[in-house]
């Protein structure tokens, strides 16, 4: 019984031990794309770059929550 509890913690816990990574990358593409958007458009401020970023995070943060929950219910 206690063997079966350490399995499924370990489980839960290697779900999530790539979030940092995830969250890292995920800005990382967003800013590079944002950039291209600038200077496509030629910003002068880089509101493309802030618009990409924070989107992503939000969606980050979403799929993060939902991941969460999921997990809690089961």
């Amino acid at each position: 019984m206690k063997q079966n509890h350490k399995k499924r913690t370990f489980r839960k816990f290697l779900k999530f031990s790539g979030v940092g990574v995830q969250l890292g990358v995920t800005m990382y593409l967003s800013s590079l794309l944002g950039e291209k958007i600038d200077v496509y458009y030629q910003f002068q401020k880089p509101w493309g770059t802030l618009l990409l970023i924070i989107v992503s995070l939000i969606i980050f943060i979403w799929n993060l929550t939902r991941q969460l929950n999921k997990l809690n219910n089961e």
